[in-house]
Formats: C-alpha cells, sequence, structure tokens
C-alpha cells in the first residue's frame, strides 16, 4: 500500500482566514463610509437648489405685485427702513414689511385685514425701498444679500422695479402761484 505523506500535497482550506475577514470588513466599511458622506452631499445640493428655486419664484411674485399695487396707489411713502406703506384711491393700506426671511405683504381697508402674502426671501437679505422723488421714475424693492454664507462680502442685488402710473403719481404737489 502507498501513502502521500503530507508534505507532498498541502491541506485544502475551505474557510477564510481571520485576517482576510477583517480586510474585508475594513474595505466595505469605508466604501459605505463614502457612499453614505456622498448621498449627504448630493441630498444638501438638492435641497438647497429646491431652495433657490423656492426663493426666485417668490421674488417672481413679488414682482408682480409689486407693479400692480404701484401703479394702483395713489400716493406712497417708505417709513422704516423694512417698511412701505401705499394707499390707494379707495382707501385701500398696503404695506410691505421685511423681517428675517421674508417680506410680508398686507392690504387693510378702514382698518380691517383683507390680504395678507407672504414672500420668502434669500437667507441674509436685507432690502431698500426707494420710492421716485420727483414725478416720473421708478418704485424700487432693492434685495442685498450674500451669495455664500460662508463669504458674506460676496453680495447680489436684486432691483424690482415699477414704473409710476401714467398720470405720474407720487409727484411732489406743487403749489400754482396766483396772479
Amino acid at each position: 500500500m502507498f501513502y502521500a505523506s503530507p508534505r507532498c500535497h498541502p491541506p485544502r482550506r475551505s474557510a477564510f482566514t481571520l485576517l482576510e475577514m477583517v480586510v474585508a470588513i475594513a474595505v466595505t466599511g469605508v466604501v459605505l463610509t463614502a457612499a453614505g458622506s456622498l448621498t449627504m452631499s448630493l441630498l444638501r445640493l438638492r435641497d438647497a437648489r429646491v431652495e433657490a428655486h423656492h426663493v426666485a419664484a417668490s421674488i417672481a411674485r413679488l414682482d408682480r405685485q409689486w407693479r400692480v399695487d404701484i401703479r394702483s396707489a395713489s400716493s406712497a411713502k417708505p417709513t422704516a427702513g423694512n417698511l412701505c406703506r401705499l394707499t390707494l384711491a379707495d382707501g385701500t393700506v398696503i404695506e410691505y414689511l421685511a423681517d428675517a426671511q421674508r417680506l410680508q405683504r398686507t392690504a387693510r381697508r378702514v382698518g380691517t385685514l383683507t390680504q395678507r402674502d407672504d414672500y420668502h426671501l434669500p437667507v441674509g437679505a436685507q432690502l431698500e425701498f426707494q420710492l421716485p422723488k420727483t414725478s416720473g421714475g421708478l418704485a424700487r424693492i432693492a434685495i442685498d444679500y450674500p451669495l455664500l454664507e460662508s463669504d458674506p462680502r460676496a453680495r447680489r442685488t436684486i432691483q424690482l422695479d415699477a414704473p409710476l402710473g401714467a398720470d405720474m403719481r407720487f409727484a411732489i404737489p406743487t403749489t400754482k402761484k396766483t396772479e
């Protein structure tokens, strides 16, 4: 009878070694960590894009409403830096009030609230209402905001212009001299 010595044929392995298992688990952990961080970055980018779209749509709505209000107003006056009050011919008072990340438009008739609109603004936005001091010209809302939260010096300004009505309202009243 012929027997093979153990030195001739190495024993066959049917399982992984502990070192191979540790390496496989470490590689899997690195891949999962990279995938998780990539997923979080993509979610943040999507949220930023949705926010930017929401702000752009809100500013477009504000632009349309500002033009309508300026055309129909019989008088206007900016009060504080973030408040503008328009008065319509029928006595309705429209107020634009900016705070934090929104601009609120309210319409009141004889002291009763008849309409309220909110317009979403970019983070860190600062508003300025500019009304013409002479006849003709444009009424303007200037929205100044930082492009990046990390760099507040890089800023962008959006100007919403509304031409005064054909009768050149808001002109400073002139007194006629009688002879």
